[in-house]
């Protein structure tokens, strides 16, 4: 659907960062490591799914192979603090490339961030702490 793919890049609708999915009636499917610009965040309220209250989510604006696109995540963990990719990318300045993948460690999920140093990956994430950001 050519047509319609470059109305919605027209009118300014960013496609979304996919790190994984879940098929109907099977188990999480990952998608690997995506390297990706930061570019920009903001904070914006949404009906959580789960639970149909009204919550904070931040959005990463983010440039993925030349293309803009977006990554949302929920601004606080069930602690009340901020979740950790909020955590994580708050360290990162604009502009910078880092890798972002979709992992898994026993029945939860979470973003694993990789902070791009010259073309040379630096290790930032923290294995002991884990959250469900789907």
């Amino acid at each position: 659907m050519k047509t319609s793919h470059e109305l919605v890049l027209k009118s300014g609708v960013l496609p979304r960062l996919k790190l994984s999915e879940k098929p109907e009636g099977k188990g999480l499917k990952l998608f690997g490591p995506k390297t990706v610009v930061l570019l920009s965040d903001e904070i914006r309220k949404k009906i959580d799914q789960q639970d149909g209250k009204e919550k904070e989510y931040v959005r990463y604006v983010l440039e993925h192979e030349g293309q803009k696109m977006y990554y949302e995540t929920k601004m606080r963990g069930q602690d009340g603090m901020p979740s950790y990719l909020v955590q994580e990318l708050s360290q990162i300045p604009e502009g910078s490339e880092v890798i972002l993948e979709m992992k898994r460690k026993g029945m939860k999920n979470y973003v694993s961030v990789r902070r791009l140093t010259n073309g040379v990956e630096a290790e930032i994430e923290d294995e002991e702490d884990v959250v469900d950001v789907l």
